[in-house]
């Protein structure tokens, strides 16, 4: 088991669905490229807050080993 987070980015118009051709057509859209680009920076600041926030990364570790402090 590991902490994780499970975000969304929005690629495609609402009520288009996963796994359907209008959303792989937007998966290879300029659209797509942009969503990924973004999803790549959040991932990437999440990271670097936490490494370079030692008192939060504390409160992930206390809430992740069972502690019900919120993060």
């Amino acid at each position: 088991m590991v902490p994780a987070i499970h975000p969304y980015i929005a690629m495609v118009p609402e009520g288009v669905s996963a796994h359907t051709r209008e959303f792989a057509e937007a998966a290879a859209s300029p659209a797509g490229l942009r969503a990924m680009v973004l999803a790549a920076k959040c991932l990437a600041a999440t990271g670097a807050e936490l490494l370079t926030d030692p008192t939060l990364m504390d409160a992930v570790k206390r809430e992740f080993e069972g502690g019900a402090e919120e993060v």
